[in-house]
């Protein structure tokens, strides 16, 4: 049994955070559960039976779910977070239009640090490696990498002017960094030998279209990269050493926002914001290339999925 989380945006169908179940044996989905209730929650992390989002509730907050138990900080931004990401000692939050990075002591949840990078800078998230952290900058065509330990900035990695870069996804020798750009959609290989560099772009648009990039996910062999892609409705499968995109799919609705691999990596799950559906695809380890399993369930204005084990938070 698979067990996930989707992060919503606030609409009159959609309440918050959901939790679903996939049943692998036999291919379906179970009933998925409103499992908090809150404006705006949008992103989620999951790591050793800790849930933590930002939402609105009254104001924008920080929520964090450990044994069933709710510990909830206040922001003190204007705006709710757009991602969130945890590691053992902090949750990392960045802000689309505020333009803020914050680090909150997982602990008690104070604020660590707080890195203002600019106002509409387009922060949409927080890449962890051993020594860096680094921030998408959609709206400054830029990444903007920090020291892990103090948060001072070390470099500004420009991208092409218009290009957008949204999402990214980090190999496990931290050499190679995937980036996928959301307002041309082309994906980017970047090196960090040290300071990092861009040294391929791939096109994923077809002639005389943009589609718009949102998710990247990488596979734990790094042999294939999963990106949705909004404007075609589709799913794309980049094989990494060929470069190419060897497969696309159609994603079973509108605005794709998130396509995630399972904890088993046998099953991509894409959840599609403006028409309200989750649909999942076998995957083939070998090739990378996915099945469509037509299998759907309806979660209004979803934005993001996590998975966590299948006894958590009963």
């Amino acid at each position: 049994m698979i067990t996930g989380f989707v992060g919503t945006y606030l609409s009159p169908r959609s309440k918050g955070l959901y939790r679903f179940q996939f049943d692998e044996q036999n291919l379906h989905f179970l009933e998925k559960q409103l499992f908090f209730e809150a404006e705006d929650v949008k992103y989620v992390s999951y790591m050793d039976g800790m849930l933590a989002f930002p939402c609105r509730r009254d104001q924008a907050q920080l929520i964090c779910i450990q044994d069933q138990l709710v510990h909830a900080k206040e922001s003190f931004e204007q705006d709710v977070a757009v991602y969130v990401v945890q590691d053992q000692q902090y949750i990392y939050t960045v802000n689309y239009h505020d333009g803020v990075l914050i680090r909150y002591e997982k602990a008690d949840l104070k604020i660590d640090k707080k890195v203002f990078i600019q106002e509409e800078a387009g922060c949409h998230q927080v890449l962890l490696t051993k020594d860096r952290i680094i921030v998408p900058c959609r709206l400054l065509d830029a990444l903007y990498i920090y020291d892990r330990r103090d948060l001072t900035l070390v470099q500004i990695l420009n991208f092409p002017v218009g290009s957008g870069p949204r999402h990214g996804a980090v190999t496990a020798d931290e050499n190679t960094i995937y980036v996928i750009s959301e307002n041309t959609s082309e994906l980017f290989l970047i090196h960090n030998e040290p300071t990092m560099k861009i040294v391929k772009q791939l096109t994923l648009s077809v002639k005389g279209r943009q589609w718009g990039g949102a998710a990247i996910r990488l596979s734990r062999d790094e042999r294939f990269l999963y990106l949705s892609l909004r404007g075609s409705n589709q799913v794309a499968v980049v094989d990494t050493s060929k470069w190419q995109v060897i497969q696309r799919m159609d994603s079973h609705g509108d605005h794709p926002r998130d396509a995630a691999l399972s904890p088993d990596e046998q099953y991509v799950f894409v959840i599609n914001r403006t028409c309200g559906t989750m649909a999942v695809f076998s995957r083939n380890a070998e090739n990378g290339r996915l099945q469509d399993l037509n299998r759907e369930i309806t979660i209004e204005q979803g934005v993001s999925i996590v998975f966590a084990e299948k006894e958590a938070f009963k």
